[in-house]
């Protein structure tokens, strides 16, 4: 859905397939990091382990992106930068542990898994840069979900073959329309165009804040309770985050 998405708004533009030769290899790669490998991993492993380990597990992204930019020499590392981020870890951490962690070797596969998709995340998130400040964040995010969509198609057709529609009400395609259009479209591109402009980490850094959000929306939509623990913990993120920001 978001590829066909992507195709609509691509043939509007009549900008279709602008790269040359040599960004081929890193355009496939990033191809087959953004759905064959992130969102495939990430989908089986949260199967196999609890919704708040995969999220602490994504928490963890903007350190390697962070290590990842460094070695790659994209950027040099700083003090001010690495305390940020460490203290923002911490408040997540707090976060997720009044939340409840279950600590059991039961959960190892999909963690593991989960952990993959999140290193496949942050090296989407870096390697793409050059292409991005080139091509610009629409064009990459676009042919990489597309070729991406592709590549995926053989496995994805064999499990929606035997999939039972029937039981689907306007609740889940809602959510499909949700993931598909304002995700993997809008936040995809967005995410890149923070990316052509800032370095990495400095971007990757606002993941921090989803906990956040996600509690404030939760107080207001569902009627959930913010405790002292969870207010705290956000407070320590955006301390972080802030932190990170000015280096």
């Amino acid at each position: 859905m978001a590829s066909a998405v992507f195709i609509v708004i691509i043939a509007f533009r009549k900008s279709f397939f602008p790269f040359e030769k040599k960004d081929l290899p890193m355009l496939l790669l990033l191809s087959f990091l953004i759905y064959p490998v992130n969102q495939t991993f990430f989908l089986i492993g949260i199967s196999y382990t609890l919704p708040t380990h995969a999220a602490l597990l994504y928490a963890s992204t903007p350190v390697w992106v962070y290590l990842l930019s460094i070695l790659r020499k994209e950027e040099k590392s700083s003090h001010g930068k690495t305390i940020g981020i460490a203290v923002a870890l911490a408040g997540v951490i707090a976060f997720f542990a009044e939340k409840g962690i279950a600590l059991k070797w039961d959960y190892f596969l999909g963690n593991f898994l989960v952990m993959i998709a999140v290193w496949a995340w942050a090296a989407y998130s870096v390697l793409g840069k050059p292409l991005v400040k080139k091509w610009g964040a629409f064009t990459v995010t676009a042919w990489a979900s597309i070729i991406g969509a592709l590549i995926y198609s053989p496995l994805g057709i064999y499990q929606a073959a035997g999939f039972d529609y029937t039981d689907v009400g306007i609740v889940g395609w809602s959510g499909v329309a949700y993931t598909a259009i304002l995700t993997s479209v809008i936040a995809y591109t967005l995410w890149y165009w923070g990316i052509k402009h800032f370095s990495p980490s400095r971007v990757a850094v606002f993941m921090y804040l989803q906990p956040v959000v996600a509690a404030i929306l939760a107080y207001y939509i569902l009627y959930e309770r913010l405790s002292s623990g969870s207010i705290i913990s956000g407070l320590i993120i955006l301390a972080g985050v802030s932190i990170a920001q000015r280096d």
